[in-house]
């Protein structure tokens, strides 16, 4: 075991030859030697200890009959004066210095990726170099083609769309059924020199590896096809269908009582009116604006939104996903639109929303810019709400005279009541409607909300994820209590 280390007020002994040196030397005095060992009586005064022993299992056995050595250095005073005496001077302070150092790293170098528009452009014709690379593998291996054309683009979420389908039977303008495809825009046996072994790839479809390589199906889910469920529907559900006739009937003899409001063409589309995690039928939070002639505007972007826009509008239709899924969708509206000017697509988001996508940007081009001012919005302002930190609500004023304040995810909040106040300047449009997944409606047809509920309650009497209130008196109490507000303010 090493020796004690002694020391003084006055002076340090040193390490190694037992010589003295003052408190006016300094670190360079130590020879090379005993460099380890002022190593470890530096680390033992960093954890207020004594000498550092050199003999683990020593060490090991004074810890495990709990004493300690008698040079630990328990007293705090004690500790300060070996502080003193092992750094009799103190390190010279830096100065400011104004040169800086950039480092440069360069990477591997790696092929890049091949762009098919690219070659084209340049003239390139296709060629059959990868058709003889499949070939290659033998007529037994199996081939599994994954492209958007070639592959049917089918229902995965059945019951959703399924129940997509039921509210549609209501009103099919407002509640849309899903967009999908059973059948592939392209057929394999179109393509030359195909491989006989070769399938498409469909959602849920398996690969096994063990014990056997095949192809395994067993999880698919069932088809979806409108024309089949509506026919099952009609067979199954006849309260629901007469209810929901009666109301599509209601509804077509009714009409605004709101005419020539501002806005009344803007169209509010719900994509998703979950919570944190999707559930059976509704998505995570996004919710889309269309301002005719002036663009569009994302609230919330949940992941999972692109998909739901996919569903809702389909693949070519215009437009031709809380902030997760907002990559992917600026990206794809990105490649839809480059180089179209008057294609508008705005994100309102906290400093450090920008932040993050300016950043992004510097590694991925997403198209993003500022807001444009063709949009026709006078003033956009946000509101802290009571929710995790860097939670906002959102109001936005147009120059046609309407204004959409959005809250977001709270508790409620004064400073909301506060930028909410006065909104609401006609009687006859309801305060609460009840949204779904991919449900759109204009503000001049707000009125009709409160009227689906009948039948909206008799298909969700079984359910619980809808959250339709049980009160039938809600809608017209909201209504009263608008004529009472109205009678205050004559």
């Amino acid at each position: 075991m090493a020796k004690n280390i002694t020391s003084s007020s006055s002076s340090t002994q040193n390490l190694e030859t037992g010589t003295k040196r003052t408190r006016d030397s300094t670190l360079d005095e130590i020879n090379s030697n005993s460099t380890l060992k002022y190593k470890k009586e530096i680390l033992s005064l960093m954890f207020n200890q004594g000498q550092l022993s050199n003999d683990p299992k020593s060490s090991n056995k004074k810890r495990s009959n709990g004493k300690s050595s008698p040079n630990r250095g328990d007293n705090k005073d004690s500790l300060r004066e070996r502080r003193k005496e092992m750094f009799p001077k103190r390190l010279p302070k830096s100065q400011h210095s104004f040169t800086s150092v950039a480092y440069i790293c360069k990477g591997p170098d790696y092929k890049g990726k091949f762009d098919p528009l690219a070659a084209k452009a340049l003239g390139l014709e296709p060629g059959p170099q990868y058709d003889i690379w499949m070939n290659k593998f033998g007529p037994e291996t199996e081939h599994i083609i994954a492209n958007e054309k070639y592959c049917p683009q089918r229902i995965i979420f059945y019951s959703s769309a399924l129940s997509q389908l039921k509210m549609s039977k209501i009103d099919e303008q407002h509640f849309r059924i899903p967009y999908y495809s059973n059948e592939p825009i392209k057929q394999l046996e179109s393509l030359d020199n195909i491989p006989k072994k070769a399938s498409f790839a469909v959602p849920m479809m398996i690969y096994q590896t063990e014990p056997s390589f095949k192809l395994d199906m067993s999880q698919l889910g069932p088809v979806f096809d409108h024309n089949i469920e509506s026919g099952k529907l009609l067979e199954s559900s006849d309260d629901y269908l007469n209810i929901a006739e009666e109301v599509k009937q209601e509804v077509a003899r009714s009409h605004s009582e709101a005419k020539n409001i501002p806005g009344k063409d803007v169209i509010i589309t719900t994509l998703g009116t979950g919570s944190t995690f999707p559930s059976k039928y509704r998505n995570v939070s996004a919710t889309l604006i269309k301002i005719p002639n002036n663009g569009f505007i994302l609230l919330d972007v949940g992941e999972g939104t692109l998909g739901s826009m996919s569903r809702h509008f389909g693949p070519y239709d215009q437009p031709h996903d809380h902030h997760l899924g907002i990559v992917r969708v600026l990206k794809k509206w990105n490649e839809i639109h480059k180089g179209v000017d008057d294609a508008t697509i705005s994100v309102f988001g906290p400093s450090r929303l920008q932040k993050w996508l300016d950043e992004y940007s510097d590694v991925e081009d997403i198209g993003c810019s500022k807001p444009k001012n063709s949009m026709g919005i006078n003033k956009v302002e946000t509101v802290a709400v009571i929710h995790c930190p860097n939670s906002f609500g959102i109001s936005i004023e147009h120059s046609d005279g309407w204004k959409i304040v959005y809250s977001g995810d709270t508790r409620p909040c004064e400073d909301l009541v506060r930028v909410v106040k006065g909104i609401q300047k006609y009687q006859y449009l309801p305060r609460v409607g009840i949204s779904f997944d991919l449900i759109q409606v204009s503000i001049d047809e707000l009125y009709k909300l409160p009227k689906f509920v009948k039948a909206l309650k008799v298909l969700y009497a079984d359910e619980n994820e809808a959250g339709i209130e049980e009160d039938d008196n809600v809608y017209e109490e909201v209504y009263i209590e608008d004529e009472e507000d109205d009678n205050e303010n004559k």
